[in-house]
Formats: C-alpha cells, sequence, structure tokens
C-alpha cells in the first residue's frame, strides 16, 4: 500500500465535474494511493457514484459553514480520521495531477508551495506586519519573518503559502488548523484569505519544506505549461487550452473536448500576466479598478447615448478621485464591519456565495449616487456582465 492519501472536497455543480477530472487524474498518475472524498451534508453532488469508483466517500458537517473555503479543510480532518496512510495530499478541486507524487518521500512534516503574488496584502511586510504580530499573538505561536519568495512576482514574503496543495504528515493537522481558523475568522483583513494566513503561522511549528512552482502550477496567471509540471491548478476550463502539450492526457480522463470547446481570450491572458507580474497591485486592485471605472462609465454612458464632454467631466472625475482616496478607508472600515464600507456617497455589502473549494466568490449591492458606474473590484470582462451591482472576486487560490 502507497504511503500518501489524496483528499479533496466535492460538492454540486461545476464541484462534482472538476471532482471527478481531479479523481480521474490521481487514479492514472497514482494508481496505488487512495482517494478520499469528502461531502458536506447538506449537498448531494450529481456524479457521486462515479467518485465512489475512485475513492472513498466521506460525509460530515461543515464546521465552519459561514466561511465556505474551509470545508476543503473539513475533509483533511475527516481524512485523518479514516486513513491509515502516513501522508495526506489535500488539493483543490479545481487541480489535475500529472505526474507521481513522491516529494514526501524525503524529510518534512509538511510540504507547501509559497503564494504566487507577493505583493498582495498578506505578503507586504510594511502593510501586514502589525497584524501578522497580532494573530500570532492570539494563537500563541512565533512570529513570521519575511524568507521566503513568491513563486510568479519574486518578492519577499512571509510563511505565506497557497493552499490549492498541503501535504501533510497524518498527525490531526486539519483539526489543529480549524481550531486556528475558528480563532481568528473573520477578524482580519482579507478576512476570506484565513485559510492561508492560519496555514502559515501554523507551519513554523512543523517541518516544512518549501516546493516550487511544479506542484501547484498557477495556470490562470502563465501563458504556457512547461515540462514537468506535477500539479495544474487550472481554475477554470478555457485555461487548459495554454496546456496543450498534455492534451493526449486531458484526452484520456475526458476533459480535453470540455475545454476547447470553451472560449478563450489570449490578449486578455497576456494582460493578466503583465499586470500581475508587473504591475504594483495587490487585493484592491487600485489602478486596474481607476481604469476599469473609466470603461463603466463610457458604457453606460454608451448606451444612455446622454453623455457630453460637461458631464463626463462632472461625473467621472469626482468618481476616480473619489476612488483613490477612500481605498484605505473601505479597507480600514470592512476590517471592523466585516465585509461592509461606507463612504459619503454610497455605500457596498459584499456577501460571500457559499464556496467549498478554495474559491471566493462575491456579490455586490451597489447603491450609486453621481457615478453611475460604483464598481468595487472591477468591471466584468463579459459584455453580458456589465450589470451594475455584479462583482466577481477572484478565487482564494489566485494568490
Amino acid at each position: 500500500m502507497e504511503n500518501l492519501a489524496f483528499v479533496f472536497a466535492t460538492g454540486e455543480g461545476k464541484y462534482a465535474e472538476q471532482s471527478v477530472f481531479l479523481a480521474r487524474s490521481i487514479a492514472r498518475t497514482n494508481p496505488d494511493s487512495e482517494i478520499y472524498i469528502f461531502v458536506p451534508e447538506t449537498e448531494s453532488p450529481d456524479r457521486l457514484s462515479e467518485l465512489a469508483e475512485y475513492g472513498t466517500i466521506l460525509e460530515g458537517p461543515q464546521r465552519i459553514p459561514d466561511y465556505g473555503i474551509s470545508t476543503k479543510i473539513d475533509a483533511l480532518a475527516a481524512a485523518e480520521d479514516a486513513a491509515d496512510e502516513g501522508y495526506l495530499l489535500l488539493l483543490d478541486t479545481d487541480t489535475l495531477v500529472l505526474d507521481e507524487i513522491t516529494v514526501h518521500k524525503q524529510p518534512g512534516d509538511l510540504f507547501l508551495k509559497p503564494v504566487d503574488i507577493g505583493l498582495q496584502y498578506w505578503g507586504r511586510r510594511n502593510q501586514s506586519l502589525d497584524e501578522w504580530t497580532s494573530l500570532a499573538g492570539r494563537l500563541d505561536l512565533p512570529v513570521p519573518e519575511w524568507r521566503y519568495n513568491s513563486t510568479f512576482d519574486r518578492n519577499p514574503i512571509p510563511p505565506y503559502w497557497n493552499a490549492g496543495f498541503v501535504l501533510t504528515v497524518n498527525h490531526r493537522f486539519g483539526a489543529q488548523w480549524l481550531d486556528a481558523i475558528e480563532q481568528i475568522y473573520p477578524d482580519l483583513s482579507y478576512e476570506w484569505h484565513a485559510d492561508q494566513v492560519t496555514l502559515g503561522l501554523l507551519s513554523q511549528g512543523y517541518e516544512t519544506v518549501s516546493l516550487d512552482h511544479r506542484y501547484n502550477y498557477p495556470l490562470h496567471l502563465r501563458l504556457r505549461v512547461p515540462n514537468k509540471v506535477t500539479v495544474l491548478h487550472y481554475h477554470n476550463l478555457p485555461n487548459l487550452k495554454k496546456a496543450k502539450r498534455y492534451a493526449p492526457f486531458f484526452e484520456e480522463i475526458g476533459v480535453w473536448e470540455l475545454a476547447i470547446a470553451e472560449k478563450y481570450s489570449y490578449s486578455r491572458g497576456a494582460w493578466r500576466y503583465l499586470k500581475r507580474k508587473y504591475l504594483p497591485m495587490n487585493e484592491e486592485h487600485l489602478l486596474e479598478r481607476v481604469r476599469n471605472r473609466i470603461i463603466g462609465w463610457l458604457w453606460v454612458a454608451r448606451r444612455q447615448s446622454k453623455a457630453s464632454t460637461a458631464t463626463l467631466n462632472r461625473t467621472l472625475l469626482p468618481c476616480i478621485l473619489d476612488d483613490l482616496n477612500i481605498s484605505e478607508a473601505i479597507n480600514a472600515t470592512r476590517r471592523k464591519t466585516h465585509r461592509q464600507c461606507r463612504s459619503h456617497s454610497h455605500m457596498t455589502t459584499r456577501t460571500p456565495l457559499t464556496s467549498l473549494r478554495g474559491e471566493s466568490v462575491c456579490r455586490s449591492s451597489i447603491t450609486p449616487s453621481t457615478c453611475p458606474a460604483k464598481w468595487v473590484s472591477g468591471f466584468p470582462p463579459s459584455s453580458s456582465r456589465r450589470q451594475m451591482g455584479l462583482v466577481l472576486a477572484r478565487s482564494n487560490s489566485e494568490f
């Protein structure tokens, strides 16, 4: 029997489909490993019988139901109770295993890959050190040091790991992880990253091995896929078009035909690569929001066919200045009110939609005032989504 077992959470809708592809990829590359598939007791995935052919189904409650991302940690905790294997590998459902996993055969208790983007809030020492210090004190853990580098933009970061790939010795790490999240959530900045913040703090107490990007390759941030990728984090089906070198394998597991049927914009992919690689952006994406606000206003103005130069100058400029000035105020207020922010002209309430596998999707309810396009995190790229009040936030694992 292989000493490594795989763990992931499944659910309804696209999560069931992603889970099947992930299970097939594990079965082909690591055929001797057990697979543990966690199903929240409140859900009934369509393809559960098919998943049962590949592994053991574990059902149970969500310990922190208000924080959907933590469901994958419920999966790890459930597998710890069921598994005899010495090591467990927790994966996001939007990943594919392309090669045999052997990294755990070297000395170590915890095998993790640093986050992709170091310019985000939790990676910037000048912005987040005080909060790291406070959270470490609340959990009675050491204050982290900036001694790692992000894998995409190569910036110095603390032990801040991407939670889409967590390989741990089977010794109740999942239960400890949930305990830590319960103590701090949602009382921290960018609370949807509570899983990665607590993972980083806890990792200091283990013999932690830092992995390179081959073990959690961020396809959404890349323009192509190199050889020898072990775990591919594709995020959504259209991105798989950038991994044509693995097309024969994708055909084997039944995902390639679906991927090539999807539309993918290579120009948007190139822009995403450049802005994440070189622009000084964090979660607020201030530069991008200004650009998108301009585009959003012009789109609304064109639809109304009533915009004049005077109206443009009188309405657009104050909105841009307002966006620039209140970004820090919004961030500070959201820490206290949990997804609520208020400025002098509008209020935004961000409510998390339940997400089970490390993705964060938020819908914003916006009451506009003088500015007809009060976007919070950017203007949706598709014209079909260009409706005021809809914002799609990045997945938790993007960074």
